[in-house]
């Protein structure tokens, strides 16, 4: 897992795997675009108004459970 943070934009990037690219992104609430790769997994996620969602440690427990979420919304 990577994690970068842009303070001219206040968004955090949330990569978990590395791939060739993102082929498809995915804005599953407002603020948080989640992104897959070719094949369907999800490689990475986008947090708007970073600050606003809280300190950086809470983000761990909110980010597992928005994978989970998305893996069960997943065919």
């Amino acid at each position: 897992m990577r994690i970068d943070y842009d303070p001219d934009h206040d968004t955090v990037y949330i990569r978990l795997h590395e791939t060739p690219r993102t082929t498809e992104s995915d804005e599953v609430e407002p603020g948080v675009i989640v992104d897959y790769g070719p094949d369907g997994q999800v490689v990475g996620f986008e947090l708007l108004d970073a600050r606003r969602r809280g300190p950086w440690a809470e983000w761990i427990t909110w980010i597992d459970a928005l994978q989970i979420r998305v893996a069960r919304s997943q065919p």
